[in-house]
């Protein structure tokens, strides 16, 4: 089942007509289909009894979403995909009672390949290839 098929149908906007300036029209975009996954693990534990823990993680949001619009010169498919990573791994060490030293790595970067489409039909068909647009944001963090 896709995730699309869950949701209430969108709701509509009024706004002036494209073909008469004067006159308002009722406009209800279709609804995009989409996917939208949450794969991940944990893991942790003792390396050294009572002296050195681990953890680790990682989930990441896997969300594709896809819209046909039925433009006058051509109905036209755009794709977008974008890939949200979190990951941390954490060492905790104590080398006595009284002292112990933490540090932690957080990972999160998001990767975004396509765009969609205007999802107005009534407008000109987009010249834009939006299959090459999109971008990588890295981001990390590292504490002791």
């Amino acid at each position: 089942m896709n995730g699309a098929a869950l949701n209430s149908a969108p709701r509509g906007t009024w706004r002036i007509s494209p073909a008469d300036p004067t006159k308002n029209e009722f406009f209800r975009a279709r609804e995009d289909e989409y996917r939208t996954f949450f794969p991940g693990f944990t893991l942790g534990g003792p390396i050294i009894k009572e002296r050195l823990n681990f953890f680790t993680g990682y989930t990441a949001d896997l969300n594709r979403t896809e819209r046909t619009t039925p433009f006058v010169a051509g109905t036209r498919t755009t794709t977008s995909r974008v890939i949200s990573h979190r990951g941390v791994a954490r060492v905790d060490y104590a080398p006595t009672q009284k002292l112990q030293i933490n540090t932690s790595y957080f990972w999160n970067p998001v990767k975004q390949v396509g765009v969609l489409s205007g999802n107005d039909p009534s407008v000109a068909i987009p010249a834009t290839d939006f299959s090459i647009r999109g971008g990588y944001v890295p981001a990390a963090n590292y504490t002791a």
